[in-house]
């Protein structure tokens, strides 16, 4: 978890993690106190130690201003697009919030970074009622939140309102992208073969349907179980085992096999099958 682990959010984060994968382990990075490049590059020093990062910020310009790009962007200008590549290259998933300035054509950075799975925020309940951060907008399930980022390109969206932690509340899309980094958790956990694509499409195969009311475009809402589901699907079945030798000085066995009538016209005469398991027994 790359994150500001000194003023808390790193650790909040690490518990919305928890909560979708409750035995999941947690490599932290501080980003505060040093540039992201170094953070970053603290990152990819230990690419073997961890299966997926979670990136619950998002860049900001001299004035503080969150940073929002209308098309899949370089981290370059930052000076961290070489550590990120090498650990997207490395196989490891990378997620990021998507933003909360409440575009509906651009993503914050990283999220934009076509190596990283971007996330949107999605309403978590149906209370009917305006959300008070955005008048006029009513809060429904499934529904993107009126605060998110969204671009034809983001990948998918989580819940990211309301959301509490500890009895205490915790929205954007800082909530909603832990809660895929924990799904994914438990896909590799499922299925450890999956590669970062396979990752990527499961997510987006296997998610509900989310509207945006401002630009009309439906996205996949994450769906855990069903995500789990199919990283299982994909994985790999193992050789048939060997049956165990028989004992030294065990009686041989004899196996006969009849086929029943009806297969009649498939085979030439019929073929019987006995067993004997030595002791005398058929």
């Amino acid at each position: 978890v790359v994150d500001d682990w000194r003023g808390g959010h790193g650790r909040v984060v690490s518990e919305l993690i928890r909560a979708v994968a409750p035995g999941v382990g947690i490599l932290r990075v501080e980003r505060q106190g040093r540039s992201l490049a170094e953070a970053f590059e603290v990152a990819a020093a230990n690419l073997g130690n961890f299966q997926v990062v979670n990136l619950s910020f998002g860049l900001v310009d001299g004035q503080r201003l969150t940073l929002a790009f209308d098309e899949p962007c370089s981290v370059e200008a930052f000076g961290f697009e070489d550590p990120l590549v090498r650990i997207a290259r490395g196989g490891v998933p990378l997620v990021g919030a998507a933003g909360n300035i409440a575009r509906p054509d651009a993503l914050a950075a990283p999220a934009c970074h076509p190596e990283v799975i971007s996330v949107g925020a999605s309403y978590s309940e149906d209370s009917g009622l305006p959300d008070p951060n955005c008048p006029g907008t009513l809060v429904v399930v499934d529904h993107l939140a009126c605060f998110s980022n969204e671009a034809p390109f983001l990948d998918l969206v989580a819940p990211g309102r309301p959301i509490r932690i500890n009895d205490r509340p915790f929205d954007g899309t800082s909530a909603a992208a832990p809660l895929v980094t924990g799904a994914i958790a438990l896909m590799l956990e499922a299925n450890p073969t999956l590669s970062r694509d396979e990752v990527r499409d499961i997510l987006a195969r296997t998610g509900d349907r989310a509207l945006s009311v401002k630009s009309g475009r439906v996205y996949p809402r994450l769906n855990v179980f069903r995500a789990v589901q199919a990283a299982l699907a994909l994985k790999p079945l193992g050789p048939p085992s060997a049956p165990p030798p028989p004992p030294p000085g065990a009686a041989p066995r004899i196996v006969t096999v009849e086929l029943p009538a009806h297969w009649a016209p498939l085979r030439r005469e019929a073929v019987r099958v006995r067993y004997d398991d030595g002791d005398g027994d058929v």
